[in-house]
């Protein structure tokens, strides 16, 4: 059997070839092609309009609509996913119709790489199902961030639908399972099925003119998600640029424009002429204290709270009365009036205000909300008399520079001070207090509203023990062992030195860490000093005891060399007769006692040998000196016990004065310039898992 589409049949006797194949897949190929570049075409337009939506300045929606970006920024990452997906589909859009290689030994010299098309045009709309994915997600999170605007029933359900399976994006978190879950909405064609009831006009979707046939499913679902989106995006762009504002956002013009005129015209309420404006504070982190310039310098979270007439809307209607669903709008710090509170017993700001750029909440009923971080810079009264184990007592002055206390009053906002997730580097806040007084300006011959905020704080020594205070205690105490070296070991003036290389060299690695204060010497400084100072007088005490260890041996031996050989000879025989006669009559008087073969001239002759030996050993040799003014049975006491004895009192002197030193030197100061009889005011959020109540308690009416 033989097949007329694979292999040609060729009659000989009619002269006839038949052949039904046809092996060039070009036309197929190019088909597949232009599938895949008009898909690709949807995909780009859809990237374009989420262009419109993410930009602020082309939406008027909050940027990447989100108003709490986290790490993934909103929608910033979904839109950077869409324009890779775009660009993929460029380079498949590439026609592979055209990409003609040879193959099979040259029997296919010309082939159209049909299969690769087909796979091509496959990918791309794979791609393009997520990219419109992507886009319903963006226009859905539009549609719930213009609320209480409402669009059009047909998208209406489709917004319900995708909100049934998709939440809104109101907090960070990961987008892969929300673009997912949407990928199958375009996927499974509901989409179709919830529009087709509201939709009366795209019948001609339906059923061509002729022969009134339906198309194909797969043709009328990439039609119908072509024409929801446009159709949304159309909806969007004209509820954006038509400036068809909801309530909220012409509440908003209206305010804006009043107070464009008015800026700094303080806020006041009915019946009051004084504006009271609550102040919370709460500290982060203690960003260092410099002794030199006696500044603190804290970073800090500010809540301040005020009421404002010219911020009232719709406070009739029940959506403003109640507490839990109040309207609300957001305003920048150029919008509105805002209260001026500065430190004034600091040195200033010395770069630009960042608390400017965090936005200002206003309920409808007039309370306005501004909570910022902030650099607070204050002078404080630096004693580093204890360092390291010092306390310091800083005072904080909170006032406006322009409104004096007729005009604006200071509160506070809580009764304690906060610590929001504070961060222990060098200090510590161990008591703070809060006050509201009122300060008299000699300048301006006025009083002015003032919140005082004192401060304690414990500097954490841990850090300056384990790095100075125990090496240098470590290397300076053997100079206390040189005291229980032996005097001949010629080693206790070579220890001392030593230990005294070794605490100079030390000293200088450990200057940076001292701060530098011409007030007086902190306790490191004075107790680093003594105990240089005892080790060097620990160096000059050996030299003393050396010296009269010594002394016996060398200076009087050099002191008697000055005298002559025969006067020395001389002196020596007087010494020694005077020696022999007083020997002879004690043998003279023993001798009745002495048995009788002992002979008493052969010991005088022995002991006269004896004398003379020594005497010329000292005389030739100059070692082992003999005094020869006591004679030979003489008991000799040595000088140099009076130096053995000295040594060890000192040993004992240093052994209990270098420990007390360190006693009383650091010994914390434990009084407190805050009275005892002051309510500690600090509250640490890190221990405690409720809020503190605030004292605020609304506008007036």
């Amino acid at each position: 059997m033989n097949s007329a589409t694979d292999n040609p049949l060729v009659f000989t006797e009619t002269d006839e070839v038949v052949s039904g194949g046809n092996f060039h897949g070009e036309y197929p190929a190019k088909a597949l092609d232009y599938l895949a570049i008009g898909v690709h075409e949807i995909g780009s337009l859809s990237a374009c309009r989420m262009e419109r939506l993410v930009n602020h300045g082309m939406s008027g929606l909050p940027a990447f609509l989100t108003l709490e970006g986290g790490l993934n920024s909103g929608f910033m990452i979904a839109h950077c996913t869409a324009a890779a997906l775009v660009s993929e589909d460029k380079v498949l859009c590439h026609p592979s119709s055209v990409d003609s290689i040879s193959t099979s030994a040259g029997q296919e010299d010309h082939v159209s790489m049909g299969g690769w098309s087909a796979r091509k045009a496959l990918k791309v709309i794979d791609n393009v199902e997520i990219i419109l994915a992507i886009e319903l997600l963006m226009a859905c999170q539009a549609i719930d961030l213009l609320y209480p605007l409402t669009s059009t029933s047909p998208l209406q359900a489709i917004h319900t639908l995708v909100r049934q399976s998709i939440a809104t994006w109101d907090k960070d978190r990961f987008m892969s399972h929300d673009i997912e879950t949407a990928t199958r909405i375009v996927k499974s064609g509901v989409i179709w099925k919830t529009a087709q009831p509201y939709i009366q006009n795209y019948h001609n979707y339906y059923y061509v003119e002729h022969h009134g046939e339906p198309l194909p499913k797969a043709e009328i679902l990439m039609k119908l998600i072509y024409v929801f989106i446009l159709q949304l995006e159309i909806i969007m762009i004209m509820m954006i640029y038509a400036k068809n504002y909801s309530a909220s956002e012409l509440n908003r013009l209206r305010i804006t424009k009043r107070y464009r005129n008015h800026l700094l015209i303080r806020s006041s309420m009915k019946n009051i002429t004084q504006t009271i404006v609550s102040i919370g504070l709460g500290i982060i982190e203690i960003e260092g204290i410099n002794p030199h310039q006696q500044v603190i310098t804290l970073n800090v979270n500010f809540e301040l709270k005020w009421c404002d007439d010219r911020l009232l809307w719709n406070t009739s209607e029940q959506l403003c009365l109640s507490k839990r669903n109040r309207s609300a709008i957001f305003f920048t710090a150029n919008e509105i009036w805002t209260p001026d509170i500065v430190a004034i017993n600091g040195p200033g700001k010395t770069e630009k205000e960042v608390k400017y750029q965090y936005p200002i909440l206003a309920l409808c009923s007039g309370i306005v909300r501004w909570s910022y971080q902030d650099k607070l810079v204050s002078y404080c009264e630096i004693n580093v008399q204890n360092f390291p184990f010092d306390k310091q007592y800083c005072t904080i002055l909170l006032q406006s520079t322009i409104y004096d206390s007729n005009e604006l009053k200071l509160r506070s906002l809580y009764k304690v001070v906060q610590l929001y997730n504070f961060i222990n580097t060098e200090w510590k806040i161990i008591h703070a207090t809060i006050e509201e007084l009122d300060l008299y300006n000699p300048y301006y011959e006025r009083y002015f509203s003032t919140i005082k905020i004192n401060i304690e704080l414990v500097r954490l020594s841990r850090f300056y023990v384990g790095k100075i205070i125990f090496p240098f205690s470590i290397i300076s105490s053997l100079g206390l062992f040189s005291f229980c070296l032996p005097t001949d070991s010629n080693e206790k003036i070579t220890l001392t030195v030593s230990v005294l290389l070794s605490l100079t060299i030390y000293l200088q690695l450990i200057s940076d860490y001292v701060p530098k204060n011409e007030r007086g010497l902190c306790t490191l400084t004075l107790y680093s000093n003594i105990i240089f100072s005892l080790v060097f007088l620990s160096c000059l005490f050996n030299i003393l005891t050396i010296f009269i260890y010594y002394y016996e041996e060398y200076f009087l031996r050099n002191k008697i060399s000055k005298k002559t050989f025969l006067f020395t000879i001389h002196q020596s025989l007087i010494e020694l007769n005077k020696k022999r006669q007083i020997l002879f009559k004690k043998c003279r008087n023993n001798q009745k006692y002495l048995s009788k073969h002992i002979d008493i001239n052969a010991f005088e002759i022995l002991h006269d040998i004896k004398y003379i030996r020594e005497l010329l050993k000292n005389l030739l040799i100059r070692e082992n000196f003999v005094d020869y003014r006591h004679n030979l049975f003489y008991p000799q006491r040595s000088i140099k016990q009076l130096a053995v004895f000295v040594d060890r009192i000192l040993f004992f002197i240093y052994l209990i004065s270098m420990p007390l030193i360190l006693i009383i030197l650091f010994k914390a100061n434990s009084q407190s310039n805050i009275l005892p009889t002051t309510k500690n005011q600090l509250l640490d959020l890190r221990k405690i898992s409720i809020d503190p109540a605030p004292v605020y308690r609304g506008c007036p009416t």
